[in-house]
């Protein structure tokens, strides 16, 4: 006869929810924040501090929020959605954590560790888009609010949800047809966001003189 296996008590939504945040948002700004690293390592001549930098990697993190970014007296809003798959697949790993570690298994519990992680990104996104303030670039804070309480919200209720033990009762309470053709739409999203953003980045790429130029005219 084996042992009882001892299992981890469940810990509270309380403790889970602000870890998962601190975590999704704290890997999310490290990994926008690399190719910002490598280039004021490689440059130089750059005279940028460790401040500086700080501020542009948190500056281009809040930006792959789909959060408008104002260069000098320009406001560009027409992202690459294409960025938004790292903050979202982050959050909603985070959230299937904490789903798990809480042992949710109730639409309160959901709700309590989705929404509360929800909070703590929102408020880290927002106090990062009003520091994160460099020479002729910024983020409007109130739209960086309403783009992170939008994806965190979204992201999280979806990640907590397959964390839970609830995933499958709701699952199996959809017919299968209905499943089906879920799936399908949502892969059929997925990729026209994706083939959308990359033919978005490809054409400023290949037309970035043009854009320049005509940014020019309209702002002499």
């Amino acid at each position: 006869m084996s042992a009882p296996v001892d299992t981890p008590s469940p810990r509270a939504w309380w403790v889970v929810a602000p870890l998962a945040a601190i975590w999704a948002a704290a890997l999310g700004w490290a990994i926008f924040a690399l190719p910002v690293l490598a280039a004021w390592v490689a440059s130089v001549q750059s005279t940028a501090g460790w401040v500086q930098v700080l501020r542009t990697s948190g500056l281009v993190w809040v930006v792959g929020h789909d959060v408008p970014v104002q260069v000098e007296s320009a406001t560009y809003s027409l992202l690459p959605w294409g960025l938004l798959v790292i903050p979202v697949y982050l959050l909603i790993h985070a959230g299937r954590w904490a789903g798990r570690a809480a042992r949710v298994d109730s639409v309160r519990d959901w709700l309590l560790v989705a929404g509360g992680g929800a909070v703590i990104y929102t408020l880290i996104v927002s106090v990062v888009s009003f520091l994160a303030r460099v020479p002729g670039a910024r983020t409007s804070t109130k739209y960086a609010l309403l783009a992170a309480l939008a994806i965190s919200v979204l992201s999280l209720t979806w990640g907590v949800l397959r964390g839970s033990s609830m995933r499958a009762v709701i699952i199996d309470a959809i017919p299968s047809d209905i499943r089906v053709v879920i799936r399908g739409a949502v892969i059929g999203i997925a990729t026209m966001i994706a083939i959308g953003a990359a033919l978005v980045s490809l054409s400023l790429i290949l037309h970035f003189g043009e854009v320049i130029r005509i940014q020019q005219f309209l702002d002499p």
